[in-house]
């Protein structure tokens, strides 16, 4: 171990020697630190009065030292990297489906349509017992032990026993490459409204979206409602892409620059679907990163409205780049600009992140999020759009029209509920244990929204389920929440029922941003100064 330990640090050097050399010429300071650097790894080597993990010693050293920099920079371990990727690659290679352990077993949530799970007949409700014959179903597992399982390359088989009521069925599932959608729900709000939820900006997503107004435009929409809610962020190029599906050619969309990265334009490369037509953004403060450069775009080219609440404020370029063992460093190079030139990063102090982490909850607890927003950039921070209104940079994209967290509708009992799962637990059962005869009692999501309601023993089940979590149940408290609670709990079940389509026509119901935006498509924009048509 020593021998090798002694190995790893004296091809570390080598290696940091090499990549480093452009770097002394420019600042001779730099290159005594860096010589510093390795003399204190060879010192640990051959000094240290015990046997090191000088893999791990390392890993330590880039995780400390990127704490320093800035918020975003961040390094991955090989195994995080891949999962990542995959993420923002907008696909995986594996069974096709999607899950939830309850109880110590894996229920089925959804099975991805024509994929290799849904070939072979697996079912939304199974429960997941064995794989290749090792009992995997009430042995404490995590979500990565089955991930793990599950995944593999495409064209391999993995032998899934499940169980369907009281029944034990074998299948062989042939991997192949499943689709992670970026797009959430496509649909029609009514005659003339469609509504788009995208719910990160990975390699597919400009793909999906053409594919979504195509969709609706065959449908007779004229107007669009974008939602970018809780959407944290991804690609730079997709964020790009969607912008173009809605300005003319060779509009700025946003730019970059930075120390050591040159001023680098992006443009809108033309062949927009929706130039024209009502077009309305939801943010709130969970938005970050490309959800900021489209709404950023779009509100300083007066190309549409802005509606919710001030974003995330994240306007740094992260730039990955694959260390010699597959982990990768994903450093901040640059900082983005809208094309009227703001820098929407809100401040932060290198070195001190618990504060700009917590930033959100702070916005919170100072009732930011449910009354008018109190953030007032200095007037230097002040640029004009295309058509002369004023915008601000240095925290975020502020909206046009501002929507409050209504906290009436939001109980301490309700928030216990939700960080206990205990209202997807409740769904889960009659989404899950059900489906069968309640399909049968609600063909469709429009028998289901009409006629299915939280009956009594609903009601006595949750009760039971916060006292059993030790959750102090006050009637008075539940109903104050009750709307909330009733379609939090109908939506997810729907979900179980008819997929993203069921959960999106309830839970819509409750969105305070979502309702002000369809309200706001019935004002003239023009005397906004943004443009309709």
């Amino acid at each position: 171990m020593k021998t090798m330990s002694l190995f790893r640090c004296k091809f570390l050097f080598l290696f940091f020697v090499v990549i480093y050399q452009p770097c002394q010429a420019q600042d001779p300071r730099s290159a005594m630190q860096f010589k510093k650097f390795a003399q204190y790894f060879t010192l640990l080597e051959n000094k240290y009065y015990d046997s090191l993990d000088i893999s791990k010693i390392i890993e330590t050293a880039i995780k400390k030292s990127l704490e320093e920099l800035d918020p975003h920079s961040s390094y991955l371990e090989a195994k995080e990297s891949n999962s990542e990727n995959d993420k923002l690659k907008g696909n995986f290679e594996g069974v096709g489906i999607s899950f939830r352990i309850i109880k110590d077993t894996l229920n089925v949530l959804d099975v991805i349509a024509q994929g290799p799970s849904e070939k072979v007949g697996i079912s939304i409700g199974d429960k997941l017992i064995l794989i290749n014959d090792s009992l995997f179903a009430g042995s404490h597992k995590k979500d990565e032990d089955y991930i793990s399982r599950l995944r593999g390359k495409k064209g391999t088989a993995v032998n899934l026993t499940m169980l369907r009521r009281d029944k034990l069925l074998n299948f062989k599932v042939i991997r192949d490459i499943i689709p992670l959608n970026s797009v959430d729900i496509v649909m029609m709000l009514d005659a003339n409204t469609g509504y788009i939820k995208i719910n990160k900006f990975s390699g597919t997503t400009e793909e999906e979206l053409i594919s979504g107004i195509k969709e609706l435009q065959a449908q007779g929409m004229k107007q669009l409602i974008l939602d970018l809610q809780n959407n944290s962020g991804g690609y730079l190029n997709a964020a790009v892409g969607v912008v173009g599906q809605f300005v003319p050619m060779n509009e700025l969309v946003v730019f970059t620059k930075g120390l050591n990265s040159p001023k680098t334009e992006y443009r809108a490369l033309g062949g927009a679907l929706m130039e024209k037509g009502k077009l309305i953004i939801l943010i709130n403060e969970n938005s970050a990163s490309a959800s900021e450069i489209v709404a950023g775009a779009i509100q300083d080219l007066d190309r549409g409205m802005i509606i919710g609440r001030r974003s995330f404020g994240k306007g740094l370029v992260q730039n990955r780049f694959t260390l010699i063992d597959k982990s990768e460093l994903r450093l901040t190079t640059a900082e983005y600009f809208t094309p009227t030139g703001r820098l929407i990063q809100k401040p932060f102090v290198k070195g001190e992140l618990k504060e700009y982490r917590s930033e959100i909850l702070d916005r919170a607890q100072k009732g930011i999020l449910n009354k008018k927003d109190t953030f007032h950039p200095p007037d230097s921070l002040m640029k004009l759009t295309k058509n002369k209104r004023k915008v601000f940079g240095g925290g975020g994209i502020m909206p046009d029209i501002y929507v409050p967290i209504d906290t009436m509708k939001y109980s301490d009992l309700y928030f216990k509920m939700f960080r206990k799962n205990i209202l997807n637990d409740l769904s889960n059962k009659y989404g899950l244990e059900k489906r069968d005869s309640m399909l049968v009692t609600y063909p469709t999501i429009d028998d289901f929204i009409q006629k299915f309601s939280l009956d009594a023993s609903m009601k006595n089940e949750i009760k039971s389920l916060c006292q059993a979590d030790s959750i102090e149940f006050i009637q008075a408290s539940y109903d104050s929440s009750a709307r909330q609670i009733d379609h939090v709990v109908r939506a997810n079940i729907a979900r179980g029922l008819y997929g993203s389509k069921g959960f999106y026509r309830i839970i819509n119901q409750i969105d305070d941003i979502l309702i002000k935006a369809l309200a706001m498509m019935k004002e003239n924009f023009t005397k906004y100064k943004i443009k309709n048509e």
